[in-house]
């Protein structure tokens, strides 16, 4: 029966001896270190703007049904998923001075009808 002599040594006496395993534990311990380290470096990000939102000198007020139309000409209309053969069911979100943030075309149907469910309309609002 073989017994192997560890001998333990501080980091700071580099005079003492140490057995290979010790120094196998000192290098893994070392590079782990290291791994953790290089994860807290400084990194390069870069932003990317998922959706341009107006300046509020170009937010269209809509507190009429006039004023929703003209935004249905002028914004909705001129989609290019617009179809004006079949129903679409468009939502529009205003913030709570009533100036519109945006739409979205929840839905697009038939000739006659579409079929939307509240969830569609509610994670439209809520991402907005």
């Amino acid at each position: 029966m073989s017994t192997t002599e560890v001998t333990v040594t501080s980091p700071t006496d580099p005079q003492s001896v140490t057995s290979p395993l010790m120094q196998a534990v000192d290098s893994a311990a070392h590079q782990g270190a290291r791994a953790i380290r290089s994860q807290r470096q400084p990194r390069e990000w870069k932003l990317v703007a998922i959706r341009d939102c107006p300046t509020p000198s170009q937010v269209q007020e809509c507190d009429t049904p006039e004023r929703a139309a003209d935004y249905w000409r002028l914004h909705v209309q001129t989609n290019p998923y617009f179809n004006p053969e079949v129903e679409f069911f468009v939502v529009l979100m205003l913030n709570t001075r009533r100036r519109i943030k945006g739409h979205t075309i929840v839905g697009m149907g038939i000739l006659d009808s579409v079929l939307v469910h509240p969830r569609e309309i509610f994670r439209v609002a809520i991402v907005a």
